[in-house]
C-alpha cells in the first residue's frame, strides 16, 4: 500500500474512533459499491462490535445485489431496509456524454421527520430487455415510514466523486451536524477513487464483478450497467420535458401525451455535500421544478 494511502487510512481510522467515542448508536450505509464497501472495512476495521448495516434496494432486478448478498453471508452483517416516503426526479446534460440524463430520487426518513435525499441514476432502455416504468414502477411505488434508531451514520462519499449530472461534488466537512438527523460522517473524504481499488485490494477484499474489472493492471468502472444495482434502465418518455407534446410509449406501443408538467422535478442543492443548482431558472421548457436546500423547499 503506498505511503500516502497509509497516511488516508490511519486519519480515517481515527476520525471513525472519534465519532465512535461520542455516538451512542451508530450505523453504517452501505449500497455494495466500492466506496461503501471500503468505509465499512475500515469501520470494521476498528470495532470489536460490527455495526449495523442500512442498504436501501430496489424492489426490481434483484440479481444486481448478489454481491451485496455474498458480503452480507461472510461478513455476517446485520442489514436494514425500508422503503422511502417519497420519490421525485431530476434531470440534467450527462457530464461525460453531453446528452440529457434523468435520476430519481428517493426520500428516506432519518431522524424524527427528516429525510436523507438518495439520487440513484438511470439508463435508457434497452430493445426487447425489461425496464422500469416512470409512472408505475417509479411514482406508483409503495412509501412508508420508518422508526429511525440511528444517532451517526458512516457515508462512502468522497470529494473526488462524480455525479454525472452535478459534475463533482466536494464534499465541505468530515462531520455533517444538522437538527433532527444523525450526524453525517464521512470517513474517505479526501479519498481518490484509486485510492479505493488500492485499499480494497490490499485488504483483500473482493470487489463486485458486475461493476468493476482490472485491466492493464489498473482497477476501473465496467461501461456495462446492466446488473449494476446504481443504475436501473427506465422509461421517461411521458414525463421527458425534453419532448414534444406527444411521445412514444413503448409499454403500449403508440403516442402519448406528455405529462412532465405534473411530473415531481426537483433540483437538488445541499452545499456541505457539493450538491450545487443544476440549472440557473426555475423551469426548463416550460415545465417548473423544485429547488430543495436540504430537503427543504426553497
Amino acid at each position: 500500500m503506498r505511503e500516502d494511502l497509509q497516511s488516508k487510512v490511519a486519519a480515517s481510522r481515527e476520525l471513525i474512533r472519534q465519532q465512535l467515542a461520542h455516538a451512542q448508536n451508530p450505523v453504517v450505509l452501505w449500497s455494495g459499491g466500492k466506496d461503501s464497501t471500503a468505509m465499512l472495512h475500515l469501520v470494521r476495521s476498528v470495532t470489536e462490535t460490527p455495526l449495523p448495516v442500512v442498504q436501501w434496494r430496489e424492489p426490481r432486478f434483484r440479481s444486481r445485489y448478489a454481491y451485496s448478498d455474498q458480503m452480507i453471508r461472510e461478513w455476517d452483517l446485520e442489514v436494514y431496509d425500508y422503503a422511502p416516503g417519497k420519490v421525485a426526479m431530476t434531470d440534467g446534460f450527462d457530464v461525460e456524454t453531453g446528452k440529457v440524463r434523468f435520476d430519481f430520487l428517493k426520500y428516506y426518513q432519518w431522524g424524527a421527520s427528516s429525510a436523507l435525499v438518495l439520487s440513484l441514476g438511470t439508463e435508457p432502455p434497452e430493445e426487447g430487455k425489461p425496464y422500469l416504468c416512470a409512472i408505475k414502477d417509479i411514482f406508483a411505488r409503495p412509501l412508508g415510514t420508518f422508526a429511525w434508531p440511528w444517532d451517526a451514520c458512516f457515508h462512502g462519499q468522497k470529494s473526488a466523486d462524480l455525479d454525472l449530472i452535478k459534475g463533482q461534488v466536494p464534499l465541505a466537512q468530515d462531520v455533517r451536524e444538522t437538527p433532527d438527523t444523525p450526524n453525517q460522517i464521512y470517513p474517505m473524504r479526501y479519498w481518490t477513487d484509486e485510492d479505493v481499488f488500492e485499499y480494497l485490494e490490499s485488504c483483500q477484499v473482493p470487489m463486485d464483478p458486475t461493476r468493476y474489472q482490472k485491466l492493464e493492471g489498473k482497477w476501473g468502472h465496467k461501461p456495462d450497467k446492466s446488473q449494476n444495482a446504481d443504475y436501473y434502465p427506465v422509461c421517461w418518455n411521458c414525463v421527458n420535458r425534453h419532448e414534444s407534446a406527444e411521445v412514444w410509449c413503448p409499454k403500449f406501443q403508440k403516442q402519448l401525451p406528455n405529462l412532465s408538467h405534473l411530473a415531481p422535478y426537483e433540483d437538488i442543492v445541499i452545499d456541505e455535500q457539493g450538491f450545487r443548482a443544476t440549472w440557473d431558472t426555475d423551469e426548463v421548457n416550460g415545465v417548473k421544478h423544485v429547488v430543495m436546500e436540504n430537503g427543504c423547499a426553497k
